[in-house]
């Protein structure tokens, strides 16, 4: 039975927020944008988030999305880096995120991230919303080597 919901303040501005199981325990964790960077809340398994960890400790990200970048079953985080203009992805090593490495370029629109194997391929691609265009990226030949286009709504690239 689930723990009945219980209003608690925080000390800490959160922005963004998706479910991801993080540590690997098969339950939902938190995951966070703040003015720190991206931080998740570890589900105890009964719907209590006793302790919060900083994932990314980057305070210029304007939005992310949890996914397995890698195939690897880990959690990895995909940002929209803000003074960069950039599409980062940050693997999940086991023991903490690496430092990342830039995916694409020119996305300083980009609005909103989400992911998820939209194309039946098996990989989680991320999509960066920017305005009327969705930047979609994907696997090519090799896991880091991606290619991103852009498409309209109507499903036509750009």
């Amino acid at each position: 039975m689930a723990a009945e919901w219980e209003q608690r303040p925080i000390a800490e501005v959160y922005y963004d927020a998706a479910p991801a199981d993080m540590d690997g325990d098969g339950d939902l964790d938190l995951v966070t944008r703040s003015a720190r960077g991206v931080v998740w809340h570890e589900n105890d398994g009964i719907g209590v988030f006793p302790a919060s960890h900083l994932a990314i400790d980057n305070w210029d990200i304007k939005t992310f999305t949890p996914l397995d970048y890698d195939g690897d079953g880990l959690v990895d985080l995909a940002v929209c880096d803000d003074w960069a203009n950039t599409l980062h992805i940050y693997t999940n090593t086991g023991n903490g995120y690496d430092a990342g490495f830039e995916l694409e370029y020119r996305t300083a629109r980009c609005r909103s991230l989400a992911s998820g194997d939209l194309d039946g391929d098996g990989a989680d691609e991320p999509r960066c919303l920017l305005g009327r265009q969705l930047r979609q990226c994907g696997p090519v030949r090799q896991p880091r080597d991606w290619a991103c286009h852009d498409s309209d709504f109507a499903g036509s690239h750009l």
